[in-house]
């Protein structure tokens, strides 16, 4: 006598002989398939492989939800700050920012790309700090800020055209 799964059921191991699963009743297909007796497969086999753009809140990391708070935080904090927000606050939220994308997180992050991406083209320090470079000899960090400003954005749009993958 062997033992195979029910097919309704699927937990419990019925015998060849038995006419009905005795968990839930369901009869019992009367051909044999030697491949019905083995292990069930494990549940991460059967998830879809599909491209999630917005995740569930139970597949985010808890991590990258604490960055794409922090990072929203500081983008409203950078946009409200008049000239070292751009310079300094910025830089941190874009970085709070891709690490939230980077885990997963989508909504607020995108949320807080477009507002840095806004706070960009408003901002009248970092279009002046873009043009430093070719007016005052002397200000290479205030160029290299303004730059790495802008390197993630692109890096954040990347992110969010990325299509995460579940990973159990």
């Amino acid at each position: 006598m062997a033992f195979v799964y029910c097919t309704k059921c699927g937990h419990h191991p019925v015998a060849t002989s038995a006419p009905r699963c005795p968990r839930c009743g369901a009869p019992r297909s009367q051909t044999y398939e030697p491949s019905t007796a083995t292990e069930p497969r494990p549940l991460a086999a059967l998830k879809s492989q599909t491209a999630l753009f917005f995740a569930n809140e139970s597949e985010v990391q808890g991590y990258a939800k604490v960055c794409g708070v922090l990072a929203l935080a500081l983008a409203i904090a950078g946009f409200l700050v008049p000239v070292v927000g751009v310079l300094l606050i910025t830089p941190i939220a874009i970085g709070f920012n891709l690490a939230a994308l980077f885990g997963g997180y989508r909504g607020v992050p995108i949320a807080t790309t477009v507002l840095v991406l806004v706070n960009l083209i408003v901002s009248p320090t970092f279009w002046l700090n873009v043009a430093t470079g070719a007016i005052v000899p002397n200000a290479l960090l205030n160029q290299l800020l303004s730059y790495l400003d802008l390197a993630g954005v692109i890096g954040m749009f990347c992110l969010i055209a990325w299509p995460r993958r579940r990973q159990f």
